[in-house]
């Protein structure tokens, strides 16, 4: 019996041992590793965007575009990277590319970007509403200078905030095509060009025969009116 439990505490020892083994030795368990593979950066000055995208997907690194004033480089130069050529980094880090947005310039013009910003993006305005509302006396009161300035470096999708008004007149005012494209190309209206518009009107989804209805529901303020079926003798019109 003795004999037994001598064998079994020999067991018991030697188990012991392997376990203790193994857990100071971790490079044994975790040989492959689990650590990021190592990039050495590249100088990207000299390359577009895409081909600095391009080369940071191939090499699992993620990259951010971004825009400083800059009184060295003109605009659209490129500035700086965040991670020198040479230099070692892991998979997965960002790199962040700065281009110039040009000599800084006076703090009424940057104030009137900002603005012109807010009406682009917020009131989907043209180019030249923007920059009749940057100057007007009823407005924002800048100088000439500011308000030009401020629209040629405004970064605006004219064709988008185009089509954003159109889909705002058919929603809230039933408009025809035709009174579209007036009330967005006229000086008294939105002031988009023709091509803007002829955009905003192809790209434009809206039922017209429902607008043409609700038009005339209105006009005539009587349901027997629109029951007759005869909209069009009323100069309504779905182009």
């Amino acid at each position: 019996m003795k004999r037994i439990i001598a064998v079994l505490c020999v067991l018991l020892l030697v188990l012991a041992g392997c376990g203790s083994s193994e857990e100071g030795n971790p490079s044994s368990s975790n040989s492959s590793g689990s650590s990021k593979k190592k990039i050495t950066v590249i100088d990207l000055s000299s390359m577009t965007q895409e081909e600095i995208q391009e080369w940071a997907d191939e090499n699992n690194v993620k990259v951010k575009f971004d825009q400083a004033y800059s009184n060295d480089v003109e605009d659209g130069g490129f500035v700086s990277q965040s991670k020198e050529s040479d230099k070692t980094i892991n998979e997965g880090d960002t790199i962040t590319i700065i281009y110039s947005l040009g000599e800084e310039p006076p703090k009424e013009f940057q104030n009137a970007l900002k603005k012109a910003q807010s009406y682009s993006e917020l009131m989907h305005m043209s180019k030249a509403r923007i920059y009749n509302q940057l100057t007007s006396e009823y407005g924002e009161k800048f100088p000439a200078e500011a308000a030009e300035w401020a629209v040629e470096h405004l970064k605006a999708d004219y064709n988008y905030n185009a089509l954003k008004m159109a889909e705002t007149y058919s929603e809230t005012m039933h408009m025809s095509k035709a009174r579209i494209y007036d009330q967005l190309t006229s000086e008294y209206g939105e002031e988009f060009t023709d091509e803007e518009a002829q955009y905003a009107i192809e790209n434009l989804v809206a039922d017209f025969n429902e607008n043409a209805l609700l038009t005339a529901k209105k006009l005539s303020g009587s349901h027997e009116y629109v029951k007759s079926g005869n909209i069009r003798s009323a100069g309504l019109s779905i182009w």
